[in-house]
């Protein structure tokens, strides 16, 4: 059943509206227009990818050449999508990943992974930042020179360390919070550019 605030909110009724699988689609939407990142053409990897909000806005809006999804809950096929499904906190499925990207190389890497929330704070911030680890390596795995990563955080207080982190790697680092995000959310998205 569906819970009473989404059928209140506004994105998700323009999201059913308009036959998108997610409101997700436009917070992706808000970031390259804001960024401009994404060009036709591009090979990405989508993280936490479903049901397929992110892939959908680079598959039919941007009609980017291919998409390398993943997530650990299935998600239902697109043109041009190779989904891929499995927890990437698995090694097995972490490496099987990896050999799954037919490109030696991607433009993009773009993670929307958020674990469940557990109330408890300690908890909830060691997960956040080893998603955000695992989109990271990932990235210095896969990203050509000039590459970007979007990937997503809760406010933490860990996260100045992992923005020092990955600023070693990326010319350019920018925080951006969608007007899609709901506004008492604690979610904020880090938009790295210019992969060295």
């Amino acid at each position: 059943m569906i819970k009473k605030k989404y059928l209140n909110d506004f994105y998700y009724k323009k999201s059913k509206k308009l036959n998108l699988r997610s409101r997700s689609w436009f917070k992706i939407y808000e970031i390259n227009n804001k960024f401009n990142l994404f060009k036709k053409y591009m090979n990405v990897i989508d993280l936490g990818s479903s049901p397929g909000g992110w892939s959908l806005f680079l598959s039919k809006y941007i009609k980017v050449n291919s998409i390398y999804a993943c997530d650990i809950i299935y998600m239902k096929s697109l043109y041009n999508v190779n989904f891929f499904k499995g927890d990437l906190n698995n090694i097995n499925d972490y490496n099987n990943f990896i050999n799954f990207i037919k490109h030696d190389k991607v433009n993009a890497v773009i993670s929307d992974m958020l674990s469940n929330t557990s109330g408890f704070k300690l908890i909830d911030n060691y997960n956040n930042i080893n998603f955000l680890n695992i989109a990271f390596k990932i990235s210095l795995k896969k990203l050509l020179k000039g590459g970007f990563l979007i990937t997503k955080f809760l406010q933490n207080p860990n996260i100045n360390l992992f923005i020092k982190k990955i600023s070693l790697y990326f010319n350019e680092i920018k925080i951006f919070k969608p007007n899609s995000s709901k506004s008492f959310s604690r979610e904020f998205y880090i938009i790295a550019k210019n992969f060295l």
